[in-house]
């Protein structure tokens, strides 16, 4: 037996082009998903522009710092349980793009 024949690959995998083609879905839902949950929590720190800060909490810095993280997490929530059909659009025009490129 040749000594090259018996050398093999450490660590790498082909990977098939259904695996390929699912990864590539799986990373385009995601990125809409997050677009979508960033979309939320702007619209909904929008909403609350020039409302005046709750008495319970005194308003300043760290209220606003507070607000912003609820807002983020509301959006990722939101996402979560279905959105607003924003993250299926995009996943829908991903998959186009990457078809056509």
């Amino acid at each position: 037996m040749d000594p090259i024949s018996s050398i093999q690959p450490t660590g790498s995998k082909l990977q098939t082009h259904g695996e390929m083609q699912a990864q590539r879905q799986a990373q385009a839902r995601e990125t809409a998903e997050t677009f979508e949950a960033m979309f939320l929590s702007t619209m909904l720190s929008s909403m609350k522009m020039g409302i005046d800060p709750d008495s319970i909490m005194g308003g300043g810095q760290g209220e606003a710092a507070y607000q912003s993280m609820v807002s983020e997490q509301y959006g990722k929530a939101m996402t979560e349980m279905g959105g607003i059909g924003i993250a299926d659009a995009i996943y829908k025009e991903i998959l186009k793009a990457q078809e056509a490129g």
